[in-house]
């Protein structure tokens, strides 16, 4: 505001303040003050990117397609935005926009691995919507492999041994001394499970219920866990800080739920990676819901691994990597099931999109919620999306992604030997 009190014309001030009306939900005031930056520099890369995803997330997908494809025109080198605009884009035949791609890959220097990974990703898509699978997966390798060589440093032994450091702590006979200490307050909704596994499409049908409230991939648990650490100079969740986060924990994480949704009822939480911290949850507010989103292990991993995602999960980049990680991830859902018998809600893609009412019946039932129509029609909520699964949820259900690894069978040994056909 002092920038533009100084500056009306200052074009990046006009974009920094438009960013904040949108994400305070002044869409439209913000998206005219963009406009009009846009009329002042119209070449001005970084303000048509964020109308594409503004546009992207609130489903106007004609002008954002044509948004990523002024930024790429702008700046051939940004490789997000041929990213995106793929992402977004049912392509029926190979077109200009795919050609393109191709030769701007044949033009970046090797060094400039990171717009290289981003189109190769793009390119995968694009080439799986028109059938040419191993060309796709060849993209698909690239990709990986540059993100896998170039940014991350993965500690498979790490990993495991987090996993069975989770097991023990939370043992039948801790689990047994820490129930019902937290509030049994039914307010909170925590939907895990591994990425591409559902959680999204499981999100809007919840979403979508006159009752209940989504805060998304929020990592408020983890801000109020350690919150409370600091208050208390611990370090971790462990066995000497466990009594103290059981007291204070629930409490602390339900207040903050009702302040975000105004009071609403039943509020989801949909970071995936609360399946780590089932144990506490269920010590610290035994009056949550835990939704397990569980679909076909060589689907989810190959679904994972087609899609640029976040590098703080750095097992999907390598197929070895990923599939070890998804045992990890079995092996704990299991070791739920056995100290927490029937807590955690199962719910099967394969079942909710072959038939989706009485799926979402059963799974509203369980959660002690009435059916409501509007959860049938998802698809059609003006919520912003801000996932891998953006183009999906705006669709109704759908059961082409079902057994999608046999796609690429031939290509998938490492996940094969892991995991096994049935996944």
């Amino acid at each position: 505001e002092q920038a533009l009190v100084i500056h009306p014309r200052n074009v990046a001030a006009m974009g920094q303040k438009a960013r904040l009306l949108c994400a305070m939900g002044q869409q439209e005031e913000g998206i005219a003050l963009l406009n009009e930056s846009m009329e002042m520099a119209p070449k001005r890369e970084s303000t048509h990117f964020f109308l594409a995803e503004y546009y992207s997330q609130s489903n106007q997908m004609d002008k954002a397609r044509q948004a990523f494809h002024t930024v790429a025109e702008l700046n051939p080198a940004n490789g997000l935005a041929y990213y995106n605009a793929a992402k977004i884009t049912k392509h029926t035949e190979r077109d200009e926009f795919i050609n393109s791609m191709e030769a701007r890959l044949q033009d970046l220097p090797e060094q400039a691995w990171l717009p290289r990974m981003q189109i190769s990703f793009a390119l995968s898509k694009a080439l799986e919507d028109i059938g040419e699978y191993d060309a796709a997966f060849g993209h698909m390798q690239v990709g990986n492999d540059l993100v896998w060589d170039n940014a991350l440093n993965y500690d498979q032994e790490q990993a495991a041994w987090e996993f069975e450091a989770v097991k023990e702590l939370f043992s039948p006979e801790r689990i047994t001394e820490f129930a019902g200490t937290g509030p049994d307050d039914s307010t909170p909704i925590f939907v895990v499970g591994m990425p591409r596994s559902g959680s999204t499409l499981i999100d809007h049908i919840l979403d979508s219920h006159p009752k209940i409230a989504s805060i998304g991939e929020s990592n408020l648990l983890q801000v109020v866990i350690e919150h409370h650490l600091q208050q208390v100079g611990l370090a971790g969740v462990d066995e000497e800080s466990l009594p103290h986060l059981c007291s204070v924990v629930g409490p602390s994480y339900v207040e903050e739920l009702k302040a975000l949704t105004d009071n609403a009822p039943s509020v989801v939480n949909k970071a995936l990676g609360n399946f780590m911290e089932i144990g506490l949850i269920a010590s610290c507010m035994p009056g949550a819901r835990i939704v397990h989103s569980r679909r076909n292990a060589l689907d989810t991993c190959i679904s994972c691994w087609k899609n640029l995602l976040d590098v703080n999960q750095p097992y999907i980049y390598n197929l070895e990597a990923l599939g070890r990680y998804h045992l990890l991830y079995q092996d704990i859902m299991a070791h739920w099931d056995q100290v927490l018998p029937g807590k955690v809600l199962h719910v099967d893609y394969e079942k909710l999109v072959a038939d989706p009412e009485p799926e979402i019946r059963t799974l509203l039932d369980a959660l002690g919620e009435e059916f409501a129509p509007a959860c049938l029609e998802f698809h059609k909520s003006k919520r912003q999306v801000r996932t891998a699964s953006l183009a999906q949820v705006r669709q109704p259900m759908y059961t082409s992604s079902v057994a999608s690894w046999k796609r690429y069978e031939q290509h998938l040994r490492p996940l094969l030997d892991l995991l096994g056909e049935t996944g």
